[in-house]
Order: C-alpha cells, then sequence, then structure tokens
C-alpha cells in the first residue's frame, strides 16, 4: 500500500509540474536534413541549383487578403560569406525568421568544417520584424549549412544557405 501511495503522490507530482511552455520560435531535437540550395549573386538572381530543390519559398494563401502583396523569399548572397540579405516582401507584414544549422544529405558537396557534423536544430537567430527587406550579420557562425525560416501568420517558408 505505501508503494501504491508513493507511485500516486510521484504521479501528482509530475502532471502538476508539466506545463507546455510557450515559445515564439520553435526548437528542434534534429538538424533539418537538405537536399540542396540555390547559388545566387550579390543581387539575387539564382545562378545554378546545388542538388535537389527541397526549399519553399512562397504559397499561394499568401496572394490573397490580407496579404494582398506577392511574397516571396530570397536570400543571397548564396554560398555567402559574412551576411545574409532576405528578402521576403510585404510591407507591415510581420514574420517570424529564424534559422537552423542543418546536414547536408549524401548529394550535397562535403563541408569541410568538423563541426558540420555536430549540428541540432536549435535556432542560432531569431527574430520579428514587418522588414520586406534585411541583413543578417553570419561572421560570427561556423562554415555550415543552414536553414532560414520565415513565417506569416500559419505559413511557413523555407530557404538552403551555406556559410563559407
Amino acid at each position: 500500500m505505501r508503494k501504491l501511495n508513493f507511485i500516486l503522490t510521484i504521479m501528482i507530482l509530475l502532471s502538476s509540474s508539466c506545463e507546455k511552455e510557450e515559445t515564439d520560435f520553435p526548437v528542434y531535437f534534429y538538424a533539418p536534413t537538405i537536399h540542396g540550395y540555390y547559388v545566387t549573386d550579390d543581387f539575387g538572381n539564382m545562378v545554378e541549383l546545388i542538388g535537389v530543390d527541397d526549399m519553399k519559398y512562397h504559397d499561394q494563401r499568401l496572394d490573397t487578403v490580407p496579404f494582398s502583396n506577392y511574397i516571396l523569399l530570397n536570400t543571397f548572397p548564396n554560398p555567402c560569406i559574412s551576411y545574409v540579405n532576405i528578402y521576403i516582401g510585404g510591407q507591415n507584414i510581420i514574420k517570424k525568421i529564424w534559422i537552423v544549422p542543418a546536414r547536408a544529405s549524401e548529394g550535397l558537396p562535403y563541408c569541410m568544417n568538423a563541426n558540420c557534423l555536430i549540428v541540432r536544430g536549435q535556432p542560432i537567430y531569431a527574430v520579428e520584424t514587418d522588414a520586406a527587406y534585411f541583413t543578417i550579420d553570419l561572421s560570427s557562425y561556423e562554415y555550415n549549412y543552414y536553414r532560414i525560416y520565415v513565417k506569416i501568420d500559419d505559413i511557413l517558408l523555407w530557404n538552403n544557405i551555406v556559410k563559407q
């Protein structure tokens, strides 16, 4: 009987302390695996696809009211050295943006940095903004593959970048 009381007490304590913590940006247990990325120049022009296009730049739901602007996620230059420009479009529309380290699939060129093998899915950069265009300083980040996520309402877009 004492064991049963002890077990019930532990269960009550555990269930009362388990509250879901609300966060603005998701935290993943595993880093996303990317299968490709677009090489883009300093002006955002797509030059070449490396690997397979597994990015999501646009969603048709963004073409309707209340957005009524053509919203397209574009990151450049890619590969980047010390900064990446992000153009999303849609002035005065709140966007949540976060960057996570990513793993490369077998078809992508090998990352020369040993830290590329040790990645988790926690955001290393996160911001909420209504700007259509802005620049992120990546100079302090490791050479690696990264995925940039943009969330507008319940719509999620993403793009893959390479930091050299």
